[in-house]
């Protein structure tokens, strides 16, 4: 998949997400992952969908694989604490927050 083709998919992913399509959304990131598995920002986008249509634990999936990756950056831990959150993990997700915040406060 050339550049021009990811970012054509990235940017009808994210108007799919901003209408209110998220499955749609959800299917074209999914897809672009399938042909780059390390491409940060789909996957990211990726998890801000998969939290807004309630699937938490398909998030978190996504953070760790980001995580893996030797990735992490201060949206990464909002999103993941917010995941957890949604799953009824309380505890892990104020762990995680404290961590969001002294990213953003150590590292703007």
């Amino acid at each position: 998949m050339n550049q021009l083709q990811i970012e054509v998919l990235l940017q009808q992913s994210w108007l799919q997400f901003q209408y209110g399509f998220i499955n749609n959304s959800i299917t074209l990131l999914r897809t672009l992952l399938i042909y780059e598995p390390d491409h940060i920002r789909a996957r990211k986008i990726l998890i801000i969908a998969l939290i807004e249509d309630k699937q938490g634990q398909e998030a978190l999936f996504q953070c760790a694989l980001l995580h893996q990756s030797g990735y992490c950056d201060a949206n990464l831990l909002l999103c993941e604490a917010l995941a957890f959150q949604q799953e009824g993990l309380h505890s892990e997700a104020l762990e995680v927050y404290y961590r969001y915040l002294i990213k953003r406060v150590c590292c703007g």
